[in-house]
C-alpha cells in the first residue's frame, strides 16, 4: 500500500507530529433487555415488547396462535439502540409462541 519509512525520510525537515490516544474500556451491555412478555387469558393475547413494528408482531402471534388479530395487543417498550435482532418479528415470533406451542395450547 506504501512505504511508512520512505514517506518519513521524504518528510524529514518538515514537520512531524507524533500523538498517543487512549479511549477506556467499555461494557458490552445492552441498552435495553433483550426480553418480550406475552400473556395468554380467554383467547386473548397482550404483548410488551421493544419492537419497531407491532403491527407484524400482531400479524405473527395471530397466526402462529390461530387467534383473530384484534384479540392480539402489542404494547411497544422503551427502545434503547437499534439493535435489529432485539426487535425482529422473527425473534419475538421464537420467543412469543414457541413455549405456547411447546405446552400444547
Amino acid at each position: 500500500m506504501g512505504d511508512a519509512n520512505a514517506a518519513l525520510a521524504a518528510a524529514s525537515g518538515s514537520n512531524v507530529v507524533e500523538a498517543e490516544y487512549y479511549v477506556p474500556l467499555l461494557a458490552h451491555a445492552p441498552m435495553e433487555p433483550m426480553v418480550a412478555l406475552a400473556e395468554f387469558k380467554d383467547g386473548k393475547a397482550t404483548i410488551w415488547a421493544p419492537t419497531q413494528n407491532p403491527q407484524a408482531v400482531q400479524a405473527i402471534v395471530s397466526t402462529e396462535l390461530g387467534i383473530p388479530k384484534e384479540n392480539v395487543i402489542c404494547n411497544v417498550t422503551l427502545l434503547g439502540g437499534d439493535l435489529e435482532e432485539s426487535r425482529s418479528p422473527i425473534t419475538l415470533r421464537k420467543r412469543l409462541c414457541c413455549p405456547r406451542k411447546l405446552d400444547g395450547r
